[in-house]
């Protein structure tokens, strides 16, 4: 199912504006626009390609698996050092990797659902607040924000940034 750009921008547009006056955005209003039922097969790398050194370990990882992201994707979370993850998108008709326009993560990883494009970066928890506050000798960082994501199948839009504590369920 495809959704008409004349409909979606508006409704994107709304939807922001609501997210602001009500707090953090919801899974389910940002819907996947496209499905499907394919697992990961062949990881698309070329031997020029920047990924090509680490292909064997996202073909483990990632090599079979379903959808897990906006319907047609699958999203592998990894780490990538002390208070850090980042992720790779693979498309799983076509085995490409989508390379992200977000920076990674710095300590809280990520939150997202199969049938929604709407992708939480650092959701913050109660627990977790506690515990980075211990961490940091009882101050909280600037940078300890939430910040929700839309994907619109090229690129991630950031919708929203708060340093509120995100009690949706991941």
């Amino acid at each position: 199912m495809k959704i008409s750009l004349s409909i979606l921008i508006p409704l994107l547009i709304l939807i922001s504006i609501l997210v602001q006056a009500n707090g953090f955005p919801k899974f389910s209003e940002y819907p996947a626009l496209e499905s499907s039922s394919k697992r990961v097969g062949e990881i698309g790398i070329d031997t020029d390609d920047m990924h090509w050194k680490i292909k064997d370990r996202l073909e483990s990882r990632a090599k079979g698996q379903s959808a897990n992201f906006s319907g047609k994707y699958f999203l592998l979370q990894f780490g990538c050092g002390t208070e850090c993850s980042s992720f790779k998108l693979i498309d799983v008709d076509t085995g490409a990797i989508i390379d992200s326009n977000i920076q990674p993560s710095s300590w809280g990883g990520y939150c997202f659902q199969i049938n929604s494009n709407l992708l939480i970066v650092d959701p913050i928890t109660e627990t977790g607040k506690k515990e980075f506050i211990e961490l940091h000798e009882g101050t909280l960082p600037d940078h300890y924000r939430t910040i929700a994501y839309s994907w619109n199948g090229k690129k991630f839009n950031k919708i929203s940034e708060s340093s509120k504590i995100y009690d949706e369920s991941c």
